[in-house]
């Protein structure tokens, strides 16, 4: 909880702050680094930001050696940013810690909370990236453009997302997975280490992958459902995680869309 006034004064310093580099000579290189230094709370060696950026706080916002954010990005930073070494940013991101209420009444008094962002080393957005409350990023990770990583998902190192896919609320997305463009990973769903998700594809709710497995393009996996061996074509079944519930998911794959559905004793 703090006081409004002050948190006002809060933001208006670090956008005031914004304000004068986004309206500074792209030529000044010196000078442009020097205020993003005034911005943040600490940053390493070698940090570069192109024009346009916004960020909120500034004092809530830390990162390593050797950062680059291109333009047009947003920090929206009531909870701490952490980047690690290495981190490049694309154009238009948003890095997003604040949370509101669900119920009405509460947002409309105000209220706010936050979940921080951390993000490891080595780590590469694309365009139009967008980061929610709480997410945690490892190392050596890839996010393809327009993706979106929502609140409390854990994204493991070595995990190269494609385009414009969406990692759902907590989410796990563990080490050196391949995630093809397009491909939802739904709501508590977790994949083990070293899967690959084809382009196109949706993980249901709670659905779990396997190590080592391999699911092809175009495929449901609906809500509860294990994948322990590979999907390649259309036919497959994937084991519920629910093991006395007796359901089974049959999973449909061709060129134009994935379809599932659950049936109870289904023949294996």
């Amino acid at each position: 909880l703090c006081d409004r006034r002050q948190r006002q004064m809060c933001i208006e310093t670090g956008l005031d702050l914004c304000h004068e580099f986004n309206q500074m000579k792209p030529s000044d290189l010196a000078g442009r680094e020097a205020i993003l230094r005034k911005i943040m709370h600490k940053v390493g060696k070698n940090v570069r930001a192109e024009q346009n950026i916004y960020i909120s706080f500034g004092y809530n916002m830390e990162a390593g050696d050797n950062l680059f954010i291109n333009h047009n990005c947003v920090f929206l930073d009531p909870g701490k940013i952490t980047f690690g070494d290495n981190v490049f940013i694309g154009p238009c991101c948003g890095f997003y810690t604040a949370h509101h209420p669900i119920d009405r009444e509460q947002r409309n008094h105000l209220y706010e909370y936050a979940f921080p962002i951390t993000v490891g080393n080595n780590v590469w957005f694309g365009g139009h990236c967008c980061v929610l409350p709480g997410v945690t990023i490892g190392s050596d990770v890839v996010i393809g453009a327009g993706s979106v990583v929502m609140a409390n998902a854990v994204v493991n190192p070595s995990a190269h997302i494609g385009t414009h896919c969406i990692i759902n609320t907590a989410a796990v997305v563990e080490h050196d997975n391949r995630i093809g463009d397009f491909s939802h990973i739904s709501v508590g769903a977790r994949l083990g280490g070293a899967v690959s998700i084809g382009a196109h594809t949706w993980i249901g709710i709670g659905a779990a992958v396997g190590n080592n497995v391999s699911i092809c393009d175009h495929c449901i996996i609906g809500a509860g459902g294990a994948v322990i061996h590979a999907i390649t074509e259309s036919g497959t079944y994937a084991e519920s995680l629910r093991e006395k519930s007796n359901k089974r998911i049959l999973v449909l794959a061709n060129n134009d869309v994935g379809l599932y559905r659950f049936r109870k004793d289904m023949a294996a």
